[in-house]
């Protein structure tokens, strides 16, 4: 299988990415999160690795570095692979008002991963304003492209909530 991702599906400017990290220190703290299986260890060790791991690797909670340019500057990203498992949602809460920017992932073969991702986005802009901070950058990732037979998520319901999401 080839790893693949869907394309993002949230509006967010160049100005709104730059303003949101502007004022950051050196790292930008992202947190993935979404339901176990989707591929969030695989899609993040793709990313910072350049390798591909088929098999399914529970996890409790990792965190990946990489160095990135951002608005035409070096930085720092800290990516935070959280559990999906329902047996780790504290874990998963306490992550709720961490992060600089969100991932949230399903997998297109899996309509209720996507489905609990509105409920997810609900807690991630709470958490952040009960903190004193604006809502940050959440975008919608789905995984498994490379399964376009197996698909239960359409395009255009991914694109309607990142619309929806973008507002």
């Amino acid at each position: 299988h080839r790893f693949g991702c869907l394309s993002v599906s949230a509006r967010l400017s160049r100005s709104s990415v730059q303003s949101s990290f502007s004022t950051m220190g050196d790292a930008i703290q992202i947190v993935l999160m979404g339901q176990g299986g989707v591929g969030k260890t695989a899609m993040t060790l793709r990313y910072t690795t350049g390798e591909f791991n088929e098999q399914y690797l529970p996890t409790i909670g990792d965190m990946y570095t990489k160095d990135v340019e951002v608005a035409g500057a070096p930085r720092h990203i800290q990516i935070d692979d959280t559990a999906g498992q329902e047996a780790y949602a504290d874990l998963r809460s306490e992550k709720l008002g961490t992060g600089d920017g969100y991932l949230l992932v399903y997998s297109i073969t899996d309509d209720t991963t996507f489905a609990k991702l509105d409920r997810l986005r609900e807690e991630i802009i709470k958490a952040q304003v009960a903190k004193g901070k604006k809502a940050p950058p959440i975008l919608l990732i789905g995984t498994k492209a490379d399964l376009e037979d197996d698909r239960a998520v359409s395009a255009v319901e991914r694109a309607a909530k990142g619309r929806e999401w973008g507002d």
